[in-house]
């Protein structure tokens, strides 16, 4: 039996064997799937584009969200990024993000990243798009930034207050509460509360930070997760420095 996913987005293509290819790709329905391109069907121009949006025509396979390809109808290609060396860097860094926070919330985390995507061919800043989009997907996942008062002891943070961070709990908190203190700045504190709650087109027009600083403190965020974690971090903090 064949089954249509609309509106999937095409990650990442790995070679399995000698002529197929696995995809891994990301719907608002399912979330993750990896589909197998194999080579006899439809001779050899069956593809499935890097980066593009599609709506996949599919057959199971004998593990749960395996696939094979058994025809493709592509709505929107995004070459850009694929031909461009930086934005392709930029892109597997935020694809590592996906695949870590994208298990759950699959409309919500479907939505960012490709919202990421249309942004990071408009030319947005990747550092401040990226700073942008991890917050989002620990909002996602319920854990926001608690940028007006503490979590901890309800403190209301003063104006030029600097938080420290609860690893517990995966967010900032007063320097009393904290187990690390001086991670974010009251300036930073105060831009990120502002932007939490607007769409990730609007909250990157806000430009008035230090980018690089900004980045780093979610960077900071992401290695402070338990578990497995985002790949790259220490790789992408060397390559800004």
């Amino acid at each position: 039996m064949t089954e249509c996913v609309e509106r999937a987005l095409c990650l990442f293509k790995r070679k399995v064997g000698e002529k197929d290819i696995e995809v891994g790709a990301f719907s608002r329905e399912k979330g993750i799937l990896y589909i197998k391109i194999i080579s006899s069907l439809k001779g050899s121009k069956l593809d499935y584009p890097l980066c593009s949006t599609s709506s996949v025509y599919l057959a199971p396979r004998s593990s749960e969200k395996h696939y094979i390809l058994k025809d493709i109808k592509i709505e929107k290609l995004r070459d850009e990024i694929v031909s461009n060396y930086d934005l392709f860097y930029y892109y597997s860094f935020a694809l590592n993000v996906l695949m870590y926070f994208g298990k759950y919330d699959f409309a919500g985390s479907y939505d960012l990243f490709e919202s990421f995507l249309e942004l990071l061919i408009k030319g947005t800043s990747p550092l401040l798009l990226l700073s942008h989009s991890i917050e989002k997907f620990f909002l996602l996942q319920g854990i926001s930034g608690e940028y007006e008062a503490c979590p901890e002891c309800g403190k209301e943070y003063d104006n030029a207050e600097v938080l420290g961070y609860s690893f517990e709990n995966n967010y900032v908190c007063c320097a009393k509460c904290a187990d690390k203190i001086n991670v974010l700045s009251s300036n930073m504190r105060r831009y990120l509360a502002s932007l939490q709650t607007i769409a990730l087109k609007d909250a990157v027009r806000y430009t008035d930070i230090d980018e690089k600083r900004l980045f780093m403190y979610e960077c900071f965020r992401l290695k402070a997760l338990r578990g497995a974690g985002v790949m790259g971090i220490d790789e992408i903090l060397s390559k800004i420095k």
